[in-house]
Formats: structure tokens, C-alpha cells, sequence
């Protein structure tokens, strides 16, 4: 399975108290998920990554016609700025049973000022 990470941005700034969302490419119809390790200073911020909120679906255009089956489910990252300084993590794409080999890997540094 090829994942691309092409969007994912390797650095990014938030000031203390502010939160960024950053979507996720996301293949968990397989049963892939993201999540995260840290690799620095985990004081200076919070990374932590789940499910966007799902939207009710909208109503089918004709009763007798089912809804689209549904794609992946989105996943995202939380980015919140902890205190002044450079932080480093690791989003890890997996299955979380089995084998666990990551799937995709992708390094975030995160600048807070």
C-alpha cells in the first residue's frame, strides 16, 4: 500500500495556548491508524491525532437509492503549543493488532513560540 505523504507538512509553528489541526491521509477501511511518539522534549507540545467528527451523512436523492458505502474514515493531528521551544514526533500509520509494521512514517517538527 502506497500512502502519500506528499501534503504532510515536516514543520510547523504554533504559538503557546494555540491549537492546529492537521488532516491526515488516512487508510483505516484496512484497519490502519495513526499515531504518534515522541521523539524531543515533549513539554513544549502536544501531539495527538483521532478521528475527525464525522457529519451526518446527507439525505439519500431518492429513497430507494442506498447511501455511498463510506471511504476511509479521516483521521487528524492536534497540535497544541505547550511552551516556547522546538519539539520533534514521529506520526506513525499502522494496524494496531498483528504484525504492526508501519505502513507510512512521517517526522513533524513543531515550532512553538
Amino acid at each position: 500500500m502506497s500512502v502519500d505523504l506528499s501534503r504532510l507538512p515536516e514543520r510547523v509553528t504554533v504559538r503557546v495556548g494555540e491549537r492546529m489541526v492537521v488532516e491526515l491521509p488516512s487508510y483505516a477501511g484496512s484497519g490502519n491508524h495513526w499515531s504518534v511518539a515522541p521523539l524531543a522534549d515533549g513539554e513544549v507540545a502536544r501531539v495527538s491525532v483521532g478521528p475527525v467528527p464525522a457529519e451526518p451523512p446527507p439525505p439519500p436523492a431518492t429513497p430507494d437509492v442506498p447511501p455511498p458505502a463510506a471511504a476511509a474514515i479521516p483521521e487528524r493531528a492536534v497540535i497544541e503549543g505547550l511552551a516556547a521551544g522546538v519539539s520533534r514526533c514521529r506520526l506513525v500509520l499502522a494496524r494496531p493488532f498483528g504484525d504492526q509494521t508501519p505502513t507510512a512514517e512521517h517526522e513533524l517538527e513543531v515550532v512553538v513560540i
